[in-house]
């Protein structure tokens, strides 16, 4: 029993020996407003111009005609109504959707008979990756393509098929929201620089910092490409800014906020690809 009891001491000792006092690769950096970007929502107050406009209305047209060529098919095959069809969707991607869209999953339709038997179905309907597209939708899980009857007891209930179409600005919003996720920015750069920022710093290495570039030529032991970098910077999408304390041996990182509506005034329609784009910066 003694002997464990020194083994575990000895163990102890030495951790608290070997432990350093100066900071390492993982502490040299400290990021100001961590998981900033992951908690991002696109303003609600966003001015859109006419022609952003006229974009959403172009892709939300697209849409629309779409649905109503598959609810046309299902008339054509002998359905006198549709039901809804959920897909459960994963929320990695959007885990703030509700911010944006009403409902997540996408959805196939389901035509019927008079017998309520199924007659047709179609694909899915909505891009999943596209949050916009959960803006144009049909407006109930179940509806008739007949008109109420007063001795057809199911028209008493089920209401007519109509599709929903939200407002151009919220299809807008959730139109960059999805670009902001599908499309490159300044953040996605930031974690290599800041290992660079991190070995550099925490080794000792010499470096240079000259017109806000960062230069440390001996990380290239360390990681591949260019060994210099900005120290700040700013797109469309979002950036990044590096303080370096040279004395402290310390730095810190600070996440820049998009510059949404400069980046929403680049909304446009891709009538090639059908998409909403915006800038790449």
């Amino acid at each position: 029993m003694k002997r464990i009891f020194h083994i575990s001491l000895t163990v102890m000792l030495a951790l608290l020996i070997s432990s350093p006092n100066r900071s390492t690769a993982e502490d040299v950096v400290t990021e100001t407003n961590s998981g900033y970007y992951s908690q991002m929502t696109i303003p609600k107050n966003l001015k859109w111009t006419s022609a952003n406009l006229l974009a959403a209305k172009s892709a939300q047209r697209f849409l629309y005609r779409k649905l109503i060529t598959e609810i046309n098919s299902l008339k054509s095959q002998g359905s006198v109504g549709i039901r809804k069809r959920y897909i459960s969707e994963q929320t990695l991607a959007y885990p703030d959707w509700k911010k944006y869209v009403g409902e997540l999953r996408t959805y196939y339709l389901v035509g019927f008979d008079s017998a309520g038997l199924t007659t047709a179905q179609t694909a899915d309907l909505g891009d999943a990756p596209n949050l916009a597209s959960r803006l144009v939708y049909l407006k109930d899980d179940k509806c008739l393509f007949r008109d109420f009857n007063l001795f057809d007891f199911e028209t008493w209930w089920a209401p007519k098929c109509q599709i929903k179409v939200e407002s151009k600005e919220e299809f807008l919003r959730a139109a960059l929201r999805t670009w902001m996720t599908m499309s490159d920015n300044a953040y996605q750069s930031v974690s290599l620089y800041k290992e660079k920022v991190s070995a550099c710093i925490s080794r000792k290495l010499k470096y240079s910092i000259s017109d806000g570039i960062f230069n440390c030529p001996s990380v290239r032991s360390y990681f591949y490409g260019d060994t210099s970098f900005p120290l700040r910077q700013q797109q469309l999408s979002g950036g990044y800014l590096f303080n370096i304390n040279k004395a402290k041996g310390r730095a810190t990182l600070t996440y820049l906020k998009p510059m949404f509506q400069d980046w929403a005034n680049t909304a446009s329609w891709d009538p090639n690809s059908f998409v909403m784009r915006f800038s790449n910066d």
